[in-house]
């Protein structure tokens, strides 16, 4: 095949073959170079939009971090106030609460209170619709007078049942009491009689089913004296020997 050639034509051929052969694999490695830089490009560009995107989305975040730190700034200050008003409320209710408790469960007993007893008591407190109406008959000095002889009778002739009397005797210390928180200085003080005294008919009334002499073995319902130690009424007392 190659024997029309001489060896220096052979060698000149073969040459510019090697020669063809090496543009080639450097055109292929060229195209291939320019292949990859477009893609690099390409792939630069697609990180370059994620870029951008990425940190519109982290700059939003930041925003909204600092706007939710400008809203609990301002929650936190809202607290502070309501904090403070709740304080005062309750510093408002606790003495209101304090100052008026016994009101509110003296008017609680007397609701509770059978309506004929209720209708009985009704010369002392009326109707008694309104707490304010129960306390304006409870603080009056009439009204105590006759309600310590409404209880020394029902207490005397045994008419009330024991949870009856007990809610009414309370409800007359109340009343005593509202009485003398009505005025400057106390009206009326209770009397001190003591179980085992001898009877003492100046301060002292005996209940029906007492002995005629002999000792105080119970104190059913005390009575009271006016500032200046006048007897207004006498203690209800069981005499036994």
């Amino acid at each position: 095949m190659f024997g029309r050639y001489d060896d220096k034509s052979f060698r000149e051929q073969l040459e510019k073959n090697l020669t063809w052969l090496r543009r080639a694999i450097l055109n292929l490695d060229d195209y291939v170079a320019r292949e990859e830089f477009v893609a690099l490009q390409e792939r630069e560009k697609t990180l370059s939009r994620e870029r951008k995107s990425l940190q519109a989305e982290c700059d939003a975040l930041k925003n909204f971090s600092e706007s939710l730190k400008e809203d609990l700034s301002a929650a936190k200050e809202v607290r502070n106030g309501l904090e403070v008003r709740l304080e005062k409320i309750s510093a408002e209710c606790n003495y209101y609460r304090d100052a008026y408790a016994d009101l509110d469960a003296a008017y609680k007993n007397y609701l509770s209170l059978d309506e004929k007893i209720r209708y009985q008591l009704a010369g002392i407190f009326g109707d008694a619709q309104t707490v304010q109406g129960f306390l304006i008959g409870a603080a009056n000095e009439k009204h105590i007078n006759d309600f310590w002889d409404y209880l020394r009778y029902t207490l005397n002739e045994k008419r009330l049942r024991a949870d009856d009397a007990k809610i009414l005797t309370g409800l007359f210390d109340f009343c005593f009491d509202a009485l003398n928180h009505s005025s400057r200085e106390p009206i009326y003080s209770r009397l001190q009689t003591g179980r085992g005294s001898r009877f003492d008919s100046a301060t002292m009334t005996r209940t029906s089913d007492s002995r005629q002499l002999g000792r105080v073995q119970s104190v059913l319902f005390e009575g009271y004296a006016d500032r200046v130690g006048n007897i207004i009424r006498t203690s209800l007392v069981f005499i036994a020997d």
